[in-house]
């Protein structure tokens, strides 16, 4: 059973272990980036230390419909969270970091077009 200090100690190890990542405070809970992107986050609320991750949007709904230890995010489309209480082994939670940080690395993102306007078209030249 992890303690939030013991979770958040493994969480940077885990995350700041990897490539152009870095640490920062996001709704008052520790969040591991990569550029601009979150990829990760440990906190504790109400009692209860957080782990979230981003993953592939099958995993995600497989993790949460197999294993009563994952929830899905409100917050974010395909993330899950635990709590560290529950980790068995911090293997585990390290693939999970893996997964969300390859997701949520720029060379694997879909680039942005030069000049794209988001969607919305540019006026027309007189």
């Amino acid at each position: 059973m992890a303690t939030a200090q013991t979770a958040l100690r493994k969480m940077r190890e885990a995350c700041l272990s990897l490539p152009d990542s870095v640490e920062s405070e996001h709704f008052g809970e520790a969040c591991f980036r990569i550029g601009r992107r979150i990829f990760a986050s440990c906190g504790e609320k109400e009692g209860v230390c957080r782990l979230v991750f981003q993953l592939e949007p099958e995993h995600a709904r497989r993790l949460v419909a197999s294993d009563p230890r994952f929830e899905p995010y409100a917050r974010q489309n395909h993330c899950v969270w635990m709590d560290a209480a529950d980790v068995k082994d911090w293997r585990e939670v390290r693939a999970l970091v893996l997964e969300s940080y390859r997701l949520n690395h720029p060379r694997n993102r879909p680039a942005r077009r030069a000049g794209a306007t988001g969607g919305k078209k540019s006026p027309k030249a007189r």
